[in-house]
């Protein structure tokens, strides 16, 4: 089974140098460099029509575990240890 560049296995450094410096020779002739992408126009933000689409309410329950941060309390005084505020 043939490996991707297999056939260049046998070649001498200055074979693969020279080889190396004739397609760096090729590319400048040729004036092309790499393929350049061409960026897509990225579109404006359209606004969004909430009208079109139904609602409803829904309930949301959380917990706040806080223990590493004094709690959620605001406190006037500076503590001793970290609060989320800081």
């Amino acid at each position: 089974m043939l490996k991707m560049g297999s056939k260049y296995v046998d070649w001498t450094r200055e074979a693969l140098i020279e080889r190396i410096v004739q397609l760096e020779k090729t590319i400048q002739q040729s004036g092309s460099s790499a393929p350049k992408f061409h960026k897509q126009k990225s579109k404006g933000q359209r606004p969004i029509d909430f009208s079109k689409y139904s609602t409803r309410k829904i309930a949301l329950r959380f917990s706040y575990l806080g223990w590493n941060y004094n709690g959620l309390a605001v406190q006037k005084d500076p503590t001793p240890l970290p609060t989320v505020e800081e």
